[in-house]
């Protein structure tokens, strides 16, 4: 799902946002036709003496042998945007992704969400491998040579840890903050290597990542186009977060292990659980720490209304959503701190009026009253309403033909946000119902 990104578009799109363009490329590939099946003609055919310098490069920085040639190809922008089209039309629901990102206020309810995104990527694609036909395009001659080590190191996973197995696994779980977390994984490593090799060329030692990036960088600084930059908060951290979170959190294993570590990752019980474990590597594997399952019962007949979306949020997507909606004075990230699960379903009308149910789970309920406390500013700032309280554990707010609730009861949290008067305790009760399992 693309409101929280498939994982072919997290892994076979690349972003170079976060990359100035400042610099002329230094790699020159040599041209050829790009089919749009698996390319015929022989990798030796296409592929230049700098790029197997580069490939050399990325097989002694990561510790691993490349299995086979990766062909390289060149695409026109116009044949990289009927690609683009196609994988996100073939793994993306519009209708609810587009309920999810307005139901939660990331854009406008007449945003153009597929022409957007279809720009958005088309914009900040320099060049990506496709595990599909194990080959490297690019859209243009003349790429930066980070940019060819990135990619020739998502190469390498692909022939050493078969990527299309994890857009299977993602799909199977149909939970976006895993894919999101996964997504880290890889994007994270390939930036790891790319980094190394630029620390190599400065003759420096590389320094621990968490002491060179801040995660809110590239969605704040200009420089990544037109689209890019004029796009909503939502979508420049969540096209940033793979590979700036990931990068620390990969860093932070192969320090504390090796490049082996990491490889062991690949597994699918190694994979990371959650973006909590990727926002906080220390927390990677412990038991304590396993994300919880939170499944609703059965769906009620409501005349009208029907369930448009359904997904986990992920402590990821809660940091963007109090950073859009907070004051920039709280200390906002301890609210989702502690995160142990959580589900939410968009309910929506045919007069596409939508609200949300949404259950949370947590490490403790000190957590709980952390993001319950988050979660009444957001509503007040973001509706402009007062949330009456009744004792500490339960809000309510009434206006017009919304309704507001919200209830704690130790770990748990429990929110209806802008749902009908008559549904609002309707649906509270149906958040506790809800099952919790590990």
């Amino acid at each position: 799902m693309l409101a929280f990104a498939a994982l072919a578009a997290l892994v076979l799109i690349e972003w170079i946002a976060f990359h100035p363009r400042a610099e002329p490329p230094s790699f020159k590939a040599v041209p050829a036709a790009v089919p749009t099946q698996r390319p015929n003609a022989p990798p030796e055919a296409v592929q230049p003496a700098d790029f197997h310098r580069l490939t050399d490069q990325v097989e002694e920085l990561r510790g691993l042998r490349f299995l086979r040639q990766v062909p390289a190809y060149v695409q026109t922008h116009a044949e990289t945007r009927r690609y683009l089209t196609r994988i996100l039309d073939q793994d993306v629901s519009w209708d609810s992704e587009q309920a999810t990102l307005t139901a939660f206020g990331f854009i406008p309810a007449d945003f153009p969400l597929r022409k957007f995104m279809l720009d958005f990527y088309t914009e900040q694609v320099a060049g990506y491998y496709d595990y599909h036909t194990g080959s490297f395009y690019m859209t243009s001659q003349a790429l930066d040579d980070s940019m060819v080590i990135h990619e020739m190191d998502h190469a390498m996973q692909d022939q050493h840890f078969q990527l299309r197995r994890f857009d299977a696994l993602t799909r199977k779980r149909k939970q976006d903050d895993f894919t999101l977390a996964v997504s880290a994984l890889i994007e994270g490593e390939a930036m790891v290597v790319m980094l190394d090799a630029a620390f190599r060329e400065t003759g420096k030692a590389a320094l621990p990542l968490d002491e060179l990036q801040n995660e809110d960088i590239s969605a704040s600084s200009p420089g990544g186009g037109p689209v890019f930059d004029g796009a909503p908060p939502y979508f420049r951290r969540l096209a940033t977060f793979p590979y700036l979170a990931g990068s620390r959190f990969v860093d932070y294993h192969r320090r504390r292990g090796s490049w082996r570590t990491v490889d062991r990752m690949y597994a699918n019980g190694g994979l990371p659980r959650s973006t909590e474990e990727i926002l906080h590597p220390e927390k990677y594997g412990e038991p304590a720490d396993a994300p919880r399952t939170v499944r609703f019962p059965a769906r009620p007949n409501l005349p009208g209304w029907e369930v448009a979306a359904e997904n986990t949020f992920g402590e990821a997507r809660m940091r963007i959503f109090w950073d859009q909606f907070a004051h920039p004075v709280e200390n906002r990230n301890a609210w989702s701190d502690g995160w142990a699960g959580d589900r939410f379903e968009v309910w929506r009308n045919a007069d596409r009026r939508a609200f949300v149910v949404w259950r949370s789970e947590w490490d403790s309920a000190a957590d709980a009253r952390e993001f319950a406390y988050g979660m009444r500013k957001v509503m007040e700032k973001r509706y402009d309403i007062r949330l009456r309280g009744r004792g500490i554990a339960r809000w309510f707010a009434d206006s017009g033909e919304r309704s507001w609730r919200m209830e704690r009861k130790r770990n748990t949290v429990v929110v209806v946000d802008a749902a009908p008067p008559a549904l609002a305790e309707v649906m509270l009760a149906r958040g506790w119902r809800a099952k919790t399992t590990r």
